[in-house]
């Protein structure tokens, strides 16, 4: 007996709640959000009020990033741009190939390019990698759950710094193991068979696209795509249960979820809380719009952008000290990760900038008095750092800080005034 498409996706809704899967569909409010995590909730907040910004009041008064961010000065002509595309693909009622091939490239090519400083050419980035169409498998078995095909998929890219983390022997094996294990051989890292090429490893965001006149709904695609969200969580989640992982990570794994009919977008973001020790995947509606409108589409863009800055700085460098700490029992070594040399803008390349900018390096060594910043009366004048201190920066030691501690000191002469201070004696009681 055949069965219709609305008696397959009962049973998708059905297994989605039998593996603890719950979505969300009316649009995040933080006032009625109780579980999700705060560190979550301050991410969420950004996308809201990116969500807030208009083409008219956007980049209008240059910030000190710009010169750092050339990218920032081609947000606006991006916008117009994709929104030109969206509208011609509405016009001539674009099947959802044809949205793909116009929007997704263009939309997605900040996860492609990494710009180091103003005097360099944006290059390729190795950091990201992503995936088209591909089967998306749970971590735990090929055959657990209904297998899906996202219609895109980002994730990190298996760089030499990976490489090197997960061929390292596992440092937690008690008794030691024989053969000793890898790293690589306790930790699942992708969703992707394996299909004789590098795997795209940790995937953090999925895309699901349906043409603008299917007969999908937004609900159906929630649905369909929460199966490899869930994968995408339980993933980084048993990364963080794998013994011997003792790094934090604020507010636990977290996966975004794009998904668009024709021009109609919405942003998701799928995370997980814990319920008697089991895990619940959680997946709310964050943004919505139509790209067809300029504030829509340059708020899609920024929106992106977040994502590309969060994963690069944040969850990328998470991942990495979580190996990292399975291949040593030494937690200050699995600490000690400033540099990474996949980030090119992290590479210390001073030399090129420097002959970008209109500086003499001798200025830097013989600076005359009067240019020099003011001193205050209390500074060590035998600091030898101070022959580098120029109206073009400063060098301090690290080590050398200043803190300032500000109290209040109640005592038992004083107590009245601080109580008479309260605006009614109902504030008063509640203080003491």
């Amino acid at each position: 007996m055949r069965h219709s498409k609305d008696d397959e996706y009962r049973e998708l809704k059905r297994e989605a709640k039998r593996q603890g899967i719950e979505v969300d569909s009316i649009k995040y409010n933080p006032v009625m959000a109780v579980d999700v995590p705060t560190e979550h909730k301050d991410k969420f907040a950004v996308i809201q009020s990116l969500g807030r910004i208009t083409y008219s009041n956007f980049g209008l008064v240059p910030n000190g990033d710009t010169p750092d961010k050339p990218w920032q000065l081609d947000i606006r002509k991006r916008a117009i741009q994709l929104m030109r595309f969206a509208a011609r693909c509405r016009r001539e009622n674009r099947n959802e190939s044809g949205w793909r091939y116009e929007i997704e490239q263009r939309l997605f090519e900040r996860f492609d390019i990494e710009v180091a400083c103003s005097a360099l050419d944006p290059g390729l980035s190795d950091l990201f990698s992503s995936r088209i169409e591909e089967p998306c498998l749970a971590p735990d078995s090929p055959a657990s759950g209904p297998k899906k095909r996202p219609d895109r998929i980002h994730g990190l890219q298996r760089t030499k710094n990976f490489d090197m983390i997960l061929q390292s022997p596992y440092a937690h094996d008690d008794p030691p193991h024989q053969p000793p294990r890898l790293v690589e051989d306790l930790v699942k890292t992708t969703l992707n068979p394996d299909n004789g090429g590098s795997p795209l490893l940790f995937p953090f965001l999925i895309l699901e696209a349906k043409r603008e006149k299917g007969a999908e709904n937004f609900e159906q695609m929630e649905v369909q795509t929460s199966f490899p969200i869930k994968h995408a969580l339980q993933v980084q989640y048993d990364l963080l249960q794998t013994r011997g992982n003792t790094m934090d990570v604020p507010g636990g794994p977290l996966v975004w979820f794009l998904a668009n009919r024709g021009e109609d977008w919405r942003v998701y973001a799928g995370h997980i809380q814990e319920n008697e020790g089991r895990p619940k995947y959680v997946i709310n509606y964050i943004w919505g719009g139509s790209i067809t409108g300029i504030d829509d589409i340059l708020q899609l863009i920024l929106i992106i952008d977040f994502i590309v800055d969060w994963a690069r700085d944040i969850f990328r460098p998470n991942i990495l000290r979580q190996l990292r700490t399975l291949s040593t029992a030494n937690y200050n070594d699995a600490m000690t990760f400033a540099f990474d040399p996949d980030v090119y803008s992290l590479q210390g390349e001073v030399q090129p900038w420097m002959e970008g900018q209109d500086i003499d390096p001798e200025e830097l060594l013989d600076v005359p008095a009067a240019e020099s910043p003011s001193e205050s009366t209390n500074e060590d004048t035998s600091d030898p750092l101070d022959r580098f201190r120029t109206t073009h920066g400063v060098v301090r030691d690290a080590r050398q800080i200043q803190s300032r501690l500000q109290g209040l000191i109640i005592t038992r002469d004083n107590l009245e005034t601080v109580l008479q201070s309260f605006e009614n004696p109902n504030a008063a009681t509640r203080f003491a």
